[in-house]
C-alpha cells in the first residue's frame, strides 16, 4: 500500500472500472543476500500481465548490442571526455492513451482496482517501444548539435570546418564524437571537452521539450573512468565494471 499511495501521488494510476484486470506480484529486490532481518527486506511491487502479454500484438524494433555500443568508441590516441545519463524511471515517463489504461488495470489490496496512467514494468513491447523513443529524441540532439556547430566559427580559438558527412574538424583535427542509448542509458562522448558539453546542453533541450528527466546521482560527468552497461570506461581502453568484482566474489 506504500507503494500504491506514492503511484497515487506522482499521478501514475487512477482508479479503474474497466473490463480488465491483472494481480500483482512481490519479488524480492536483488542482491539482498547480506539481509539477516526479515523486516529490512525489500518488496518490491509489480503487475503481472502474463493474460494482456499473451494478446498483445508484438512491437517489433531492433535494441542495440552493449559490446557493439562500447567498441565503437576511439580510445587510447584521443583523450575521450564522457558524460553519462540515466533517465529516471524511464518507463513512467511515457503517457498511455486513455482507451488503453484499462488494460493495464491490476487489484489491489484495498479492494479497488486501478489502472497505470504511464508505461508500467510488464507489458511485452515495453523495451521495443522505449527503445524507440529514445532513438527518436537522440536524432533530434544530433541534427540540434550540428545546427549548434554549423553557426560556431571558433572553439577555443581554434576554426571549425564541417564537412557534407557531417564530420567536424577543430583546426587540423578531427573530432570524434558520438551518442548512444541503450534502453534509457545514454553516453555522450567526444574528443574535445567543449564539444561534449554542447552535446550535453542540446539533450538537455530535447528532454525539457518533451518533459523528460533524469537521475543526477545516477549520471557521469567527466570522470577518467565511467560505469557503462556493465563495462568500464577509461581513456586508454574498455574493462569489466568494477562494480561487478564482489557479486562474482560472492
Amino acid at each position: 500500500m506504500k507503494q500504491l499511495k506514492a503511484l497515487l501521488n506522482n499521478d501514475w494510476i487512477e482508479l479503474c472500472f474497466g473490463a480488465w484486470g491483472s494481480l500483482i506480484v512481490l519479488p524480492a529486490k536483488p542482491h539482498q543476500e547480506h539481509v539477516l532481518d526479515i523486516e529490512d527486506f525489500i518488496w518490491q511491487m509489480c503487475v503481472s500481465y502474463r493474460k494482456l502479454n499473451s494478446v498483445t500484438k508484438p512491437f517489433q524494433y531492433p535494441i542495440p548490442r552493449c559490446d557493439d555500443t562500447i567498441t565503437i568508441m576511439i580510445v587510447g590516441t584521443n583523450f575521450v571526455w564522457i558524460i553519462t545519463v540515466d533517465v529516471r524511471q524511464g518507463y513512467h515517463q511515457v503517457s498511455v492513451r486513455r482507451a488503453d489504461r484499462e488494460k493495464l488495470a491490476f487489484f489491489a489490496p484495498d479492494h479497488k482496482k486501478y489502472c497505470f496512467k504511464v508505461m508500467p514494468f510488464g507489458p511485452t513491447n515495453e523495451p521495443p517501444f522505449y527503445t524507440c523513443m529514445m532513438h527518436q529524441l537522440r536524432d533530434e540532439w544530433e541534427i540540434l548539435f550540428v545546427l549548434k556547430i554549423r553557426a560556431m566559427l571558433t572553439i577555443g580559438g581554434e576554426l571549425i570546418s564541417i564537412s557534407d558527412t557531417d564530420e567536424i574538424t577543430i583546426g587540423d583535427t578531427l573530432l570524434y564524437q558520438g551518442s548512444k542509448v541503450i534502453i534509457d542509458d545514454i553516453l555522450l562522448c567526444a574528443s574535445n571537452l567543449q564539444i561534449v558539453l554542447l552535446y550535453f546542453e542540446c539533450m538537455c533541450e530535447v528532454f525539457q521539450k518533451y518533459r523528460v528527466s533524469f537521475r543526477l546521482d545516477k549520471c557521469d560527468f567527466l570522470k577518467d573512468r565511467v560505469e557503462y552497461v556493465g563495462h568500464d570506461l577509461t581513456p586508454t581502453g574498455n574493462c569489466p565494471a568494477k562494480s561487478k568484482f564482489n557479486m562474482i566474489d560472492d
